[in-house]
């Protein structure tokens, strides 16, 4: 499967287009743009290596994004421990593809799995945001309307 990394660090294709994206994310797809283009790599486009092969600037090109989400998605994340596990577990993987213990398939599937549950986190902590947003919200409603109850009866 092809993969973007964008929003969420490493999407896979499709999923960064059918869901509308932060503007971190799109910020961080322009950096990952950037990375492509620096080191002439973009992980889309690989093709022909082995499993346990890395592209001559795949090093390189990683490090750049790493520092993208460093740069960008940590800042404005509600997890931001969630997106430096990420770093930090792709980087190990990818270490033990260098040393024949692991393949790319097989990081490329535990990716899937990581970001899928960044993805939840983010949304569940969007969610409880949202929800503490609206009960302060009725709250400051509640005292705005027991104060204009108030001046209506002190009124002549």
């Amino acid at each position: 499967m092809a993969v973007v990394l964008g929003a969420a660090f490493v999407m896979p294709v499709g999923v960064a287009s059918a869901k509308k994206l932060s503007e971190p994310g799109k910020v961080m797809d322009e950096r990952l743009a950037e990375c492509a283009e620096e080191y002439a790599y973009d992980p889309n486009k690989a093709e022909g290596l082995g499993e346990y092969d890395l592209a001559p600037t795949e090093l390189d090109w990683r490090r750049c994004a790493y520092q993208g989400v460093r740069e960008i998605m940590i800042p404005n994340s509600r997890i931001p421990d969630a997106y430096r596990r990420l770093i930090d577990e792709d980087r190990a993987m990818t270490e033990r593809i260098q040393r024949r213990e692991m393949t790319r398939s097989e990081r490329r599937a535990r990716l899937d799995q990581i970001l899928e549950s960044v993805r939840a986190q983010e949304k569940e902590r969007s969610l409880r945001n949202l929800e503490r947003q609206q009960t302060e919200l009725k709250a400051r409603m509640a005292e705005i309307e027991r104060m204009r109850r108030i001046q209506s009866m002190m009124r002549p």
